[in-house]
């Protein structure tokens, strides 16, 4: 049988972001109790993409979903992603649907215990891919993990979709839906990181047609192809 670890990556310090890991955990844990489950941190600064190489590396093994901490998917979905993720070494996404709360949805699900994905959202939209994954660990660094040189906000998911795209098959999607629970933004794309981040992202795209090219930019050598 197929273990599952589902992990949040997480860093305390910021208080609503603290009440939405919170939330997301244990709703995690009600979704799929017989999981392992861990919320995850690196020391240094915060960067998502060591995080969740962190999170794999702990799990070990065995399918490992990488929910964001302000992120809730459904359970139908999620679990559909799971055994998909279990039987075809592929990158899964419980969701088809993205949907980020309002201020005042996202107050409802506090205030008056409403279900996020019934709580009125201020955007949605179909072309998201991070949020949540599910893949198998194995998988995982078959596709190279994720790069770590992509420090603060931005591109590490689209590079590891773009690896991963590229060294595994074309990501699988799940019908359903994921909610954001709204937070204050940290993105500043006028910031030295963001464009330092974008330059290296470009390095992804141009690799995407060679499997040869991508192992080589994510460090697998060619011989454990």
């Amino acid at each position: 049988m197929t273990t599952v670890t589902v992990a949040v990556p997480f860093r305390a310090g910021a208080l609503d972001r603290e009440i939405h890991a919170d939330y997301v955990t244990a709703r995690l844990r009600e979704l799929i109790p017989e999981a392992r489950h861990l919320r995850v941190d690196v020391d240094g600064q915060f960067s998502r993409a060591a995080v969740r190489n962190e999170a794999v590396r702990q799990a070990g093994g065995g399918v490992v979903v990488l929910c964001d901490a302000d992120t809730l998917p459904e359970a139908g979905p999620l679990r559909d992603a799971i055994a998909g993720a279990a039987g075809d070494g592929l990158l899964h996404l419980p969701y088809t649907t993205y949907r980020a709360l309002s201020a005042e949805g996202t107050l409802a699900v506090y205030a008056r215990g409403l279900d996020p994905h019934h709580a009125p959202a201020a955007e949605t939209s179909r072309r998201p891919i991070g949020g949540v994954w599910v893949i198998t660990a194995d998988a995982y660094w078959a596709a190279g993990g994720m790069d770590e040189s992509f420090v603060g906000w931005g591109f590490e998911d689209d590079a590891f979709w773009t690896a991963a795209t590229t060294l595994l098959g074309a990501p699988v999607r799940h019908h359903g839906v994921i909610t954001h629970l709204r937070h204050d933004p940290a993105v500043n794309t006028r910031s030295a990181e963001y464009r330092r981040n974008r330059g290296r992202y470009q390095t992804y795209l141009r690799a995407r047609s060679s499997p040869t090219a991508m192992r080589a930019l994510v460090g697998i050598p060619e011989e454990a192809a």
